[in-house]
């Protein structure tokens, strides 16, 4: 995928927060088990991030925790944690791979996007806001994720 520019628009999503160790799979692994209970048939669209230790975003690789952002069209549920995605203007750019090499191909991703930002000359936000977009496959050892970084 080329790297582009989209706008993002508001979107209601429920949170699963997962922590240290493995905070990421504890976090999908929480939304997995509500999705079973739910039932749901509706299409929906899973953002992730990292988080402190106190649940907010975080620039930091070495994070102490995951949250993922799960959006579900014409769905409001009163029961769960909900936050609300601001809308925003974001370059997007796509990385995959296998799940067994995700840390590399990942790193590889970001590094793309910032090298984009350079070549580009792209005005990024001063605490811009950050998301991987966890896109569906039919392979379960096979990853897509778009990379979303917040610009001006």
């Amino acid at each position: 995928m080329i790297p582009l520019i989209i706008e993002l628009p508001e979107m209601k999503a429920v949170c699963f927060e997962g922590y240290s160790p493995d905070s990421e799979t504890k976090a999908f692994n929480k939304m997995s088990q509500w999705l079973k209970i739910e039932e749901l048939n509706k299409d929906y669209r899973v953002f992730g991030h990292n988080i402190d230790a106190h649940g907010n975003l975080s620039f930091d690789p070495q994070n102490v925790g995951y949250k993922v952002l799960l959006v579900i069209d014409h769905f409001d549920p009163t029961d769960i944690k909900t936050e609300i995605i601001q809308p925003g203007k974001f370059l997007v750019t796509r990385a995959e791979g296998e799940i067994k090499h995700v840390g590399q191909w990942l790193m590889e991703g970001w590094g793309k996007v910032n090298k984009t930002v350079q070549d580009e000359n792209i005005r990024v936000k001063s605490s811009p806001r950050w998301f991987e977009e966890h896109i569906k496959t039919s392979n379960p050892d096979y990853m897509i994720v778009d990379l979303f970084l917040e610009l001006e």
